[in-house]
């Protein structure tokens, strides 16, 4: 038997949308458009599935998952609720008296049937059970409306699963509640900055495998990059009017943080266990320098460096293969990652500073050195 599922939403528009894509996906549909109806359809009917609207002519989605989580015969009926981006609150109401999942509006047809099927725990053709979703889940932050819902569309284009906050205090709330793989945090918003929301969320254990990215739109200086580094943050990026711009910032910081999670991949660069040679230590004091010709934090510039060195199949680990010839064919790459991280005047002064590395100037070693002492 096909599993039930009860759809209350007012918009004709949504329960034929959802009645085709959830019909096609297998399940069998019952669709509701007021609070009244719905409950006569669960006072007579079974339903495995309640996909449930907050704003309804006659009342609240939220009441009537209210009564569902409160009615004995009723309390195994998974709910997924459904509402703006807007009704913070009503996503934390909803999440506490026990919704299984939440999902903003505009939402992702495929996505929704997605995640009906891993709730049902229905196999997706029939016979290989779905896994749990691979996509990132994604908190943004930011007191700009228009900018807030541009980047959040982006981003789902870019595919992420994004929920919106308009300050620290609304994005607090909602990590108390909900799990998030990214939070991505404006850097200046009125009330809770995002330097003091980032501190408290860094104080919440449950919190520690979170990526936190902030962002500013000014161009960050060390000094600010420190500052937000210091709060707990993972990085600070450039908040870049062409948002493909932005979403390609993170999608490599993503990348970087996974290769350096990565056993043997991504180590801390050379150091440990270094020769004694003058070549070894030459290796040594450009590594060095190179994370600070970057202008990146320290994590994010050991990440890229390491990753363009082994794209030419050399081993940043070892100290002496780090020299200015082989940097000078790195360099490419390097430049091209500092590009999508840096505003442009910034990247352009960062890779002459590092193609000067790569000719071998600013790279003497001191006599005390160059004697091994």
């Amino acid at each position: 038997m096909n599993p039930q599922v009860l759809l209350v939403d007012d918009s004709l528009t949504v329960r034929m949308d959802l009645r085709a894509a959830l019909t096609s996906a297998g399940f069998a549909i019952k669709t509701c458009s007021t609070l009244e109806a719905a409950r006569t359809e669960l006072a007579h009917n079974h339903f495995d599935l309640a996909i449930l609207d907050v704003l309804l002519p006659d009342g609240s989605g939220i009441d009537l998952l209210k009564q569902i989580k409160e009615t004995p015969e009723l309390r195994a009926t998974r709910v997924i609720m459904l509402s703006t981006e807007a009704e913070v609150g009503a996503r934390i109401a909803g999440l506490r008296l026990g919704a299984d999942r939440y999902v903003g509006k505009p939402y992702e047809r495929s996505h929704l049937v997605r995640m009906a099927r891993e709730l049902l725990k229905m196999s997706d053709g029939g016979s290989v059970a779905l896994s749990r979703r691979t996509r990132k889940k994604l908190l943004l932050v930011d007191d700009s409306p228009t900018f807030l819902g541009t980047l959040a569309e982006t981003l789902r284009q870019d595919g992420y699963e994004v929920v919106t906050a308009v300050s620290g205090e609304e994005a607090i709330a909602l990590l108390a509640i909900e799990q998030f793989d990214i939070v991505l945090l404006d850097l200046i918003m009125p009330g809770m900055d995002g330097m003091q929301t980032c501190r408290q969320l860094r104080g919440i254990k449950r919190l520690d495998s979170c990526l936190i990215v902030m962002m500013t739109a000014c161009e960050p200086d060390a000094i600010i990059r420190a500052d937000a580094l210091a709060a707990g943050a993972d990085e600070l990026i450039f908040k870049s009017a062409r948002l493909s711009a932005l979403s390609a910032q993170l999608l490599c910081i993503l990348i970087l943080k996974r290769q350096q999670l990565r056993p043997g991949m991504i180590e801390s660069g050379p150091g440990a266990g270094v020769g004694d040679s003058v070549s070894a230590r030459r290796g040594a004091l450009l590594y060095r320098r190179l994370i600070a010709a970057s202008g990146l934090s320290e994590m994010l510039a050991k990440s890229l460096i390491n990753s363009a060195f082994y794209r030419i199949g050399i081993d940043p680990t070892i100290s002496e293969l780090i020299t200015p010839a082989n940097l000078q064919r790195a360099l490419a790459s390097i430049g091209q990652t500092l590009r999508v991280f840096l505003p442009s005047s910034e990247s352009l002064e960062r890779i002459a500073g590092i193609a000067a590395l790569a000719n071998g100037s600013q790279l003497e070693l001191c006599p005390s050195l160059s004697a091994g002492e």
